[in-house]
Formats: structure tokens, C-alpha cells, sequence
């Protein structure tokens, strides 16, 4: 079987992939596609039909990108869709051993609140995403907190 990790630059569009997955009956494409149109991201984005339950969805910017992953649950008409973020080795009979996951760092010295500093320290947890607007405003100096890619393999 050929895998793409071997080969970055076959998964470099993929960048700001995500898979949406219905548990329990889907819309038919045009209305996924206007649902997603309706919530308004700033760049563009493609959807693409993988299976009966799963949809390739592909963003252009990483802020529309993160905003759908980081959310995780939409719903489109009466039907729930989980988004997991795509990877080389993506199967769709097996579930993402990924999850984002809000940390809260508590004590840290208001020079810490840095979002650089802030990412080099959550990176011992797995892949910073982002901060929140508390954190990053300095709204909150008592807490940071850091959303992280965890892979709970």
C-alpha cells in the first residue's frame, strides 16, 4: 500500500483537511454544501463525498480550518457531524486517535502569557493550536489556556 508520510508533498494539500462524519444518516451533498456556505468562513473551502457516513472537507485559510475542527460538532438539518482532522493515514473504518484538547495552565508569570513561550510549553503535550481570546488579551492572567492536537494512541 502506498503512504503519503513517507512523501510530504502529497499530503501538503491536505494541510487544512478535515473528515466530517455522519453517524446516523446524511443530507444529500447540495445541502451539506449550503449549510457550510450559511456559516460563513472567511476563505474558500471544498467538501467532497468519501462514503455514505464521511465527507472530505478542505479549507484554504487555517483560521476557517480551526474553527470547524475545534468546534467538533455541527449540525446540518436534523443530522450531527463530527469533524476529526485528516491524516496520511486515514482509514475510514477505524476512529481518529486525535482529539483537541483546552488546557489551563495555572501560576505561570505574566511574561509566560506569550503565545510562542505558550506553545513551546504546551508542545510537551502535543501540537499547539491555538490560545483563547482571555489568554491572549491578558484578560485572564491567572490562567492560559492552550488548545492542543492530542494523539491518544
Amino acid at each position: 500500500m502506498f503512504h503519503t508520510r513517507g512523501n510530504p508533498k502529497l499530503a501538503a494539500p491536505f494541510t487544512y483537511a478535515l473528515v466530517g462524519k455522519f453517524s446516523h444518516g446524511r443530507p444529500n451533498m447540495e445541502i451539506i454544501r449550503q449549510s457550510f456556505a450559511f456559516i460563513g468562513f472567511v476563505g474558500t473551502f471544498s467538501l467532497g463525498l468519501m462514503d455514505q457516513r464521511y465527507v472530505l472537507i478542505r479549507f484554504k485559510l487555517e483560521k476557517d480550518f480551526h474553527r470547524c475542527w475545534l468546534r467538533g460538532l455541527w449540525m446540518i438539518q436534523e443530522f450531527s457531524i463530527r469533524v476529526f482532522k485528516w491524516a496520511p493515514d486515514f482509514k475510514l473504518n477505524a476512529e481518529s486517535s486525535h482529539a483537541s484538547v483546552w488546557v489551563g495552565l495555572e501560576g505561570l508569570l505574566v511574561y509566560f502569557f506569550d503565545k510562542a513561550a505558550l506553545f513551546s510549553i504546551a508542545s510537551v503535550i502535543g501540537v499547539p493550536l491555538k490560545i483563547d481570546a482571555a489568554t491572549a488579551t491578558l484578560a485572564r492572567p491567572t490562567m492560559a489556556r492552550i488548545c492542543v492536537d492530542v494523539d491518544l494512541c
